[in-house]
C-alpha cells in the first residue's frame, strides 16, 4: 500500500479527505496528520510518505515554502495540493516547484478519487523504475542500500536464477544494448543486462520449495523453443532481502566462468567449481608459444591447422568462453607484436570484433572460422572484401526487410553476401554505429509495432511469426524491452490514439 500524509490545519477539511481514502482509495494507507508545515516536514521524515496532501495557507510554514523543502530533501516526493480559488497564483508558484496534481476547495468526492487513481499510476511507474535501477545496480555489484533493497523487494526470501542465451556480450555490445525489465504487475522481478538474460528473483512466499523447481523448468521451456544453446544457473534454496546483492554477484560469475559455446548447461550454487577457470599456466605458455614462433617465422601457412588442432583441444576439454576468449586475445597480441606500431589502438578495435564473433556464435566451430578470418586478415594474407560500403548496407537493408520473418544471423548474411564476419563486423559498425544484432533486432521490433498497429484480430504468436520470432514469450520480453509495452499494451494506446484523433 502506499503511504499518505496530510499536511492540513483546518479539521473540516481533513475529515472528508480521510473519509474518501478510506472508502474508495484501497491501495493508499493513511499513516499521518500534521496541522502545520513544520511539524509536516518532521512527520515526513519520519514516515517517508509516498504521497503528501497539503494545503496551501497554514500556520508557521506555508505550503508553498513547505512543498519547496519536500522537494529539496527528495525529488521524488509525490504531492497533491487542496486549495481555495482565490489561491491559484499560490497554486501556480507549487507547481513550478514540482506539484503533482492540485483540487479545489471545497472537495467534489469524483474528482478526488479520479485524481487519486492518477497519482496511483505515477507511484505504480516510480516504483516500477527505481527497482529496476536497483536491480541494473546490483547487477553491476555496486553497493546498494539494504533498506532500499527491502523497500522495493517486500517478501521475507526470494529464490534467484539466471537464464543467458547463447555467451557474454562484448563491449560493444553493451553499450547500446536494451535491457529486460519485469512489468510492472509482475511479482517475480526480472532483469537482463540485455535481450539475452533473464535474471529472476522469484518470492518464496509465493512460490514455495516445490513449486520453484516447475517454474524453472518453465522458463527454461520457453527458451529451449528458440533453439540455441542457454546457460541456466540458479539457487537451490531462497535467500534472504539482505543476502540479495551478494547471492547476484555470486550467480552472476558462475555464470561468467562457466558458459561453454554451443553446450546447454542447466548449474546451481553447487556446482560451483574453478574447473578450467584458472588457466593453466603450463598449457598456455605451450600453445602460445608454438604460436609465437610461427608469427615470428612469418610461417602464415601453419596458422589455420594450428587454430584447427586448438580449436578441437578445447571442444574435447568443453573449455569454458572465458578461457577461450583469454586465450584468442592473447593470440591477437602475438600476431601483431612483431609488425604494428600502434598495436593498443588496432587490439582495442579487434577484440570488440572477437567478442562480438563469441557472443553471436552458436557453436565453437563459428568462433573457428571467425578467428581464423579475423586473424589472417590482420596478417594480410586473407584477401579483405572490397564493396562500396553505402551500395552494399543498401542491398543489406532491402535484403533484411524482404526477409524479416526469417531467421537471420551473423553468420547466415556473411554467408548470404559473400563476405567474411570480421569485415562484416568492422564496416558494418563503422557506417551504423551498432551491432549488426542491435540493427535487426530494431528493424523487426519496427515492424511488429506496424503489424500491431494494422491487424487488430492477430494473435501475438503470430506477429511474433511475422518478425522471425518461433517463440511468444521471448518477442513479447524484447517488445517490452523496446517499447516499454507489451503488445497488448501497445495496441491499444495506438487504438486509443487513432480514436482520440
Amino acid at each position: 500500500m502506499y503511504r499518505v500524509l496530510i499536511v492540513e490545519d483546518e479539521p473540516p477539511a481533513i475529515k472528508p479527505i480521510k473519509t474518501l481514502i478510506y472508502k474508495y482509495c484501497k491501495d493508499f494507507d493513511l499513516v499521518g496528520i500534521a496541522e502545520n508545515g513544520v511539524d509536516g516536514i518532521s512527520m515526513a521524515r519520519e514516515l517517508e510518505p509516498d504521497l503528501i496532501i497539503t494545503d496551501v495557507h497554514m500556520p508557521l510554514m506555508d505550503g508553498i515554502e513547505f512543498v519547496s523543502k519536500i522537494k529539496r530533501k527528495n525529488p521524488e516526493s509525490l504531492i497533491l495540493i487542496i486549495s481555495g480559488y482565490s489561491e491559484f497564483e499560490y497554486v501556480q508558484r507549487a507547481i513550478s516547484y514540482g506539484v503533482n496534481d492540485y483540487l479545489l476547495k471545497p472537495i467534489v468526492p469524483s474528482e478526488f478519487i479520479y485524481t487519486m487513481n492518477k497519482i496511483e499510476k505515477l507511484l505504480e511507474k516510480q516504483f516500477y523504475q527505481n527497482r529496476n535501477r536497483l536491480l541494473k545496480k546490483m547487477s553491476k555489484e555496486k553497493s546498494v542500500d539494504p533498506m532500499e533493497v527491502k523497500h522495493y523487494f517486500p517478501y521475507d526470501k526470494y529464490f534467484l536464477s539466471i537464464i543467458r542465451v547463447k555467451g557474454m556480450p562484448g563491449r560493444f555490445e553493451r553499450s547500446g544494448e536494451l535491457e529486460i525489465y519485469s512489468e510492472k504487475d509482475e511479482t517475480i522481478a526480472v532483469y537482463g543486462r540485455d535481450l539475452n538474460e533473464g535474471l529472476y528473483l522469484i518470492p518464496y512466499e509465493v512460490i514455495g520449495n516445490s513449486d520453484i523447481r516447475m517454474f524453472n523448468r518453465k522458463i527454461m521451456k520457453q527458451y529451449k523453443k528458440i533453439d540455441v544453446y542457454f546457460t541456466f544457473v540458479y539457487m537451490t534454496r531462497p535467500v534472504s532481502i539482505r543476502d540479495i546483492p551478494e547471492t547476484m554477484k555470486k550467480l552472476y560469475k558462475l555464470l561468467d566462468k562457466k558458459i561453454i559455446i554451443g553446450k546447454t548447461q542447466v548449474l546451481s550454487e553447487l556446482d560451483d567449481n574453478n574447473k578450467y577457470v584458472e588457466v593453466n599456466q603450463k598449457d598456455a605458455y605451450e600453445i602460445l608459444d608454438k604460436i609465437d614462433y610461427i608469427f615470428h617465422q612469418m610461417e602464415y601457412g601453419k596458422i589455420k591447422n594450428e587454430l584447427r588442432t586448438l580449436f578441437r583441444q578445447w571442444a574435447s576439454e568443453e573449455r569454458p568462453q572465458i578461457y577461450i576468449s583469454h586465450m584468442l586475445k592473447q593470440i591477437l597480441y602475438l600476431s601483431q607484436k612483431y609488425n604494428r606500431e600502434n598495436i593498443a589502438g588496432w587490439l582495442l578495435e579487434t577484440e570488440d570484433i572477437l567478442e562480438e564473433i563469441l557472443a553471436e556464435a552458436n557453436q565453437l566451430e563459428d568462433v573457428q572460422n571467425g578467428f581464423t578470418d579475423l586473424l589472417l586478415q590482420s596478417q594480410q594474407v586473407l584477401t579483405i572484401e572490397k564493396v562500396d560500403a553505402p551500395e552494399f548496407l543498401e542491398s543489406l537493408r532491402n535484403y533484411v526487410d524482404c526477409n524479416i520473418g526469417e531467421e537471420i544471423s551473423l553468420t547466415s548474411i556473411c554467408s548470404t553476401f559473400g563476405v567474411s564476419q570480421p569485415y562484416f563486423s568492422k564496416i558494418f559498425r563503422k557506417y551504423m554505429d551498432k551491432s549488426f544484432n542491435q540493427y535487426i533486432t530494431e528493424q523487426r521490433m519496427e515492424k511488429a509495432k506496424e503489424i500491431i498497429c494494422n491487424n487488430k484480430d492477430l494473435l501475438i504468436k503470430d506477429v511474433a511469426s511475422l518478425v522471425g520470432y518461433n517463440n511468444q514469450f521471448y518477442f513479447s520480453r524484447i517488445f517490452h524491452a523496446y517499447t516499454r509495452l507489451s503488445p497488448t499494451e501497445y495496441f491499444n494506446r495506438a487504438y486509443d490514439e487513432r480514436e482520440g484523433g
